[in-house]
């Protein structure tokens, strides 16, 4: 036990060499009770990993983004899973599968090759072959993609009746 802190434990370091910080029975190497901060000087990350498969990587120097990264044993390294731009540097952008976005929301199986998104675009689905986003409903139920504008949030719509197994398109609300 090294200290207290206002009559509680501060620190203690157990017999099979776990670390608890605010604990009396650390459960992990280290075992924080309460809010943690990790800070690093200027320049360098903030690496957080778990059996060297998955880390987590933060850093002030790289624009304030957060990547959350998996081992790839196939191709021996990290890939990218989440990635989040900083808002106070970039767009705010979120990457699944890519560290850099091309538009506010970009989902990346693979490269496209070197085509980018239309600034028109808020969402990006990207794959080297058949690119796909899919609408699931139930049975007799409908998938609908709307379309609005600042007068009218149901101005148009495409739709698959599932019922009739049949597509429909509407316009002006009607």
């Amino acid at each position: 036990t090294i200290g207290t802190n206002n009559g509680s434990l501060a620190v203690r370091v157990a017999s099979d060499g776990n670390v608890g910080i605010g604990t009396t029975n650390p459960g992990a190497k280290l075992d924080v009770f309460g809010s943690a901060r990790f800070t690093a000087s200027s320049g360098d990350p903030i690496w957080i990993a778990a059996n060297q498969n998955i880390k987590i990587f933060a850093s002030e120097t790289y624009n304030r983004n957060l990547e959350f990264n998996m081992y790839d044993s196939g191709t021996t390294s990290y890939r990218t899973v989440l990635f989040l731009e900083g808002a106070t540097t970039g767009k705010g952008s979120v990457g699944i599968g890519t560290n850099a976005p091309d538009r506010l929301l970009h989902i990346y199986k693979a490269t496209a090759g070197s085509v980018t998104a239309t600034s028109d675009s808020q969402l990006v689905v990207e794959n080297s072959a058949i690119a796909g986003i899919q609408l699931l409903g139930g049975a007799g139920s409908h998938g609908i993609i709307y379309f609005g504008n600042s007068g009218d949030n149901e101005d148009g719509r495409i739709g698959y009746d599932q019922s009739d197994q049949a597509f429909y398109f509407k316009t002006a609300g009607d």
